[in-house]
């Protein structure tokens, strides 16, 4: 009875590694697949702002920046910017011209660069979680 609560609890946690390993491929995947395409474009300016997330208790991200672009698609000049935002140290976009990527169907969509930062952080938190369980199972007299 005891160890099969046990192997339920290592099932939910390893299934919790799938998840995240999923949300990370599917970010890649739609940033790097059919739905996206890469567009010349030039940073023409950085926003820097305060986000707060969350509705109680709110908790605030200071200085968080996003370049905004100005590119063409399709004979159609946009202005945009990612609505992925970052304050994470070293995080410093240049304006001047760059290369980026959209969404192919909604052109005035930009993909962030620091999307692939957490795509690798999620694969990466759901492998551990993975090899964390399957080491688990084999470590634990069950």
């Amino acid at each position: 009875m005891e160890s099969e609560r046990i192997h339920l609890a290592l099932a939910a946690v390893a299934a919790l590694g799938g998840l995240l390993i999923a949300i990370g491929v599917r970010l890649l995947v739609r940033m790097y697949g059919r739905r996206s395409v890469a567009v010349d474009a030039e940073c023409i300016d950085v926003s820097s702002k305060t986000v707060h997330v969350g509705a109680f208790p709110s908790a605030k991200y200071r200085n968080t920046k996003a370049p905004v672009y100005r590119y063409r698609y399709q004979g159609k000049e946009y202005i945009s910017q990612p609505v992925l935002r970052s304050n994470r140290p070293g995080y410093r976009p240049k304006t001047g011209p760059c290369r980026i990527r959209i969404d192919r169907r909604h052109p005035e969509k930009v993909f962030s660069s620091e999307r692939k930062a957490v795509a690798g952080l999620l694969i990466g938190m759901g492998s551990l979680y993975i090899v964390a369980m399957v080491v688990a199972v084999r470590v634990l007299p069950l």
